[in-house]
C-alpha cells in the first residue's frame, strides 16, 4: 500500500479522481502521509472523491453530490448534502 501511495501522489493532476483507498490505512502510515496527502489534493483543480464515509465527505469537499441507483437526490454545498441524506436515512424526510 506505501509504494501504491507513493506512486500515486507522485503527478499534479488536473482532475483527480479518488475513491477511500488513498486515505485509508493504519494510523501511523495517515499521520506521516497526512501532508502529502493534502498537498496532492491542493495541487489538483478539481477532486471528485467516491466515499460513504460522510465525514471524510465532509472533511475534504466543498461540493456534494449523493446518487441513488443513478439518479441525483441531492447536490449542493458538502453539509446541506450530508445533512438531507442523514434526515433521509433516519427517516425524518422521505425524498
Amino acid at each position: 500500500m506505501r509504494l501504491s501511495f507513493a506512486v500515486a501522489t507522485c503527478f499534479e493532476p488536473e482532475i483527480l479522481l479518488m475513491d477511500e483507498w488513498i486515505l485509508a490505512g493504519d494510523a501511523h502510515f495517515m499521520s506521516r502521509t497526512e501532508v502529502r496527502v493534502q498537498r496532492f489534493v491542493e495541487r489538483a483543480s478539481v477532486m471528485v472523491l467516491a466515499s460513504h464515509n460522510l465525514e471524510l465527505c465532509r472533511r475534504w469537499c466543498t461540493m456534494g453530490l449523493w446518487l441513488d441507483r443513478g439518479s441525483v437526490k441531492e447536490f449542493g454545498p458538502i453539509d446541506q448534502v450530508v445533512r438531507r441524506y442523514q434526515e433521509f436515512v433516519s427517516g425524518v424526510d422521505a425524498l
